[in-house]
């Protein structure tokens, strides 16, 4: 008898919610015959400024990371530096450091 846990709704939607953004990306810069301001990338890119950013001045960000299993987990780093497709930092909760790999970000927002 073969058992699966049932997926968590919460990541079923935000699964859902990452798909649409992606096709809608997709359908914009098929149109545009490129990437358009507030597309992907641009999102990519401010992530990326946000961490070097708040590694330059020492201030803690909230980062979802999205796992193999495709799951999103926030958590509230202090990046440490950027470079080579990863980013350093210490987990705030945790207290450890970790490396992620940039394509793993979903999500990169300053702490109001």
């Amino acid at each position: 008898m073969v058992t699966s846990r049932a997926p968590e709704l919460a990541d079923v939607d935000a699964a859902a919610a990452a798909v649409a953004r992606m096709r809608r990306a997709e359908a914009d810069a098929g149109r545009t015959g490129g990437a358009r301001d507030g597309g992907v990338e641009a999102d990519a890119a401010r992530g990326v400024a946000l961490l070097r950013d708040a590694a330059r001045g020492q201030t803690p960000v909230w980062v979802t990371v999205v796992g193999p299993s495709g799951a999103a987990d926030r958590r509230r780093l202090a990046p440490l530096r950027v470079q080579g497709g990863h980013v350093v930092a210490r987990d705030l909760e945790r207290g450890s450091d970790l490396t992620i790999a940039l394509h793993r970000i979903a999500a990169v927002d300053p702490i109001a």
